[in-house]
């Protein structure tokens, strides 16, 4: 949908000299994604224009669609690799694109197993991490903290899924669970060793 323009158009006589009219806009749904669009409209008659609306930076004529990439690590290690430990941290970093600057939003998380395909669960409870936060430019990146109990950890694959939200109406999602770019491993780790004499080279 590359440089693709979206046209509407409608035909109407107006029953009074003021008043107001709608024009519907369908469009796919991935052509809209991460992106800001904004409306332009011009009026004719007969042919000829007798009014024109065409201001890229009209707040009433721009729409939002956001989207969400993210990156997930360990933070010991700063990479998608970890190891078990007694309290484990991971660092999800957001990238947001196309957000109504001076609006609060709110990014939750959540970790989930990759084997199963269910949330992850420490001590029992499911670990999640939340941040709600407003935007002064529509693009940005913030960062997601999951702090929690690691034993037990080894042997396992973390996914993070996030959700976008305003006003509790969820407007964007991360929620794939064979993304690398968020997911991080703590790996089995088996270390095995030989031992022999300098001088005979052998375990004698």
């Amino acid at each position: 949908y590359k440089d693709q323009m979206f046209t509407q158009e409608l035909t109407f006589t107006p029953k009074e000299a003021c008043g107001s009219v709608e024009l519907t806009f369908t469009i796919p749904g991935k052509a809209l994604t991460g992106k800001t669009v904004v409306a332009f409209e011009q009026l004719e008659y007969k042919g000829v224009e007798v009014s024109v609306h065409k201001d890229i930076n009209d707040k009433d004529q721009t729409v939002y669609y956001p989207q969400l990439k993210t990156s997930a690590k360990d933070s010991v290690s700063g990479t998608h690799q970890g190891y078990e430990d007694k309290m484990v941290t991971i660092i999800d970093t957001v990238e947001y694109t196309s957000l109504a600057p001076g609006k609060t939003y709110t990014v939750s998380g959540i970790l989930m197993d990759k084997a199963s395909g269910e949330p992850y669960l420490a001590g029992g409870k499911q670990v999640a991490a939340e941040v709600t936060f407003t935007p002064d430019k529509s693009d940005g990146t913030l960062e997601l903290t999951f702090t929690f109990s690691g034993t037990g950890l080894t042997g396992h694959t973390l996914v993070v899924f996030e959700t976008l939200s305003y006003n509790d109406l969820e407007l964007a999602g991360h929620t794939e669970i064979d993304d690398q770019g968020q997911t991080v491993d703590y790996p089995r780790i088996y270390l095995g060793t030989t031992a022999t004499d300098l001088l005979t080279e052998t375990h004698q």
